[in-house]
């Protein structure tokens, strides 16, 4: 009998595709994302060791104020590492990755 599934020849890429096809857009998502997670701890070990943090709350700043900045300042580090990220992906290791 025949199998229920027919495979045909695919609209994108090809039937032998390559590991790193498969890998490298697990890998740049966890890179990222230890990348941000691990520069935000210590960031804040660091404040706290220092005692930034005290002597912000001594000077009147709010929760809310210190949040807003973290928040800020991460935003634009993780828009470089991503482009740089992506760049390097493309061009030095010629991982091509489509994402539409």
């Amino acid at each position: 009998a025949d199998p229920p599934v027919i495979i045909e020849n695919p609209v994108y890429g090809s039937l032998t595709p390559k590991f790193i096809n498969f890998a490298a857009p697990g890998m740049m998502v966890s890179i990222i994302f230890f990348l941000a997670t691990g520069l935000t701890g210590l960031i804040f070990v660091v404040e706290k060791k220092e005692g930034v943090l005290e002597r912000s709350w001594i000077a009147g700043v709010t929760t809310i104020e210190v949040m807003f900045a973290h928040i800020i300042v991460k935003f634009f580090i993780q828009i470089i590492q991503i482009i740089l990220l992506l760049t390097f992906t493309d061009y030095v290791f010629k991982v091509r990755c489509r994402f539409l």
